[in-house]
């Protein structure tokens, strides 16, 4: 089974985050994309090592992919217990499951919250 490669389409939102990893709860600094996926109406949030403007020719593979029906953004509460006390930090709830990213202003985690 191949894996896609990167995700190409209409961007709604890109930038650096640092995103918590799903293994072993590492924070770890990330290009992250909101793109509409060419031919479809849903919305894919995207993970990535290096940031588009750095890609050679062929995309690579995101480090994650995911769809996002059903899913809600809201801001970390303050009190430290979804961030490990990062500020400026915003969740992706997605069956089950928060995806939390932190940005490096308040104003970043906002725009990302209401994409």
């Amino acid at each position: 089974q191949t894996q896609p490669k990167g995700v190409m389409g209409d961007i709604v939102r890109a930038g650096w985050v640092t995103k918590e990893s799903r293994h072993w709860g590492r924070w770890r600094l990330r290009w992250l994309e909101l793109v509409y996926e060419e031919g479809t109406s849903v919305p894919n949030l995207c993970s990535y090592k290096a940031a588009r403007m750095q890609w050679p020719e062929e995309p690579p593979r995101p480090t994650e992919r995911l769809p996002l029906v059903g899913a809600t953004c809201f801001p970390c509460p303050d009190d430290g217990t979804m961030a490990a006390g990062r500020p400026h930090a915003f969740a992706l709830n997605l069956r089950g499951r928060d995806f939390v990213f932190a940005t490096e202003t308040a104003d970043e985690a906002v725009e990302w919250v209401r994409s």
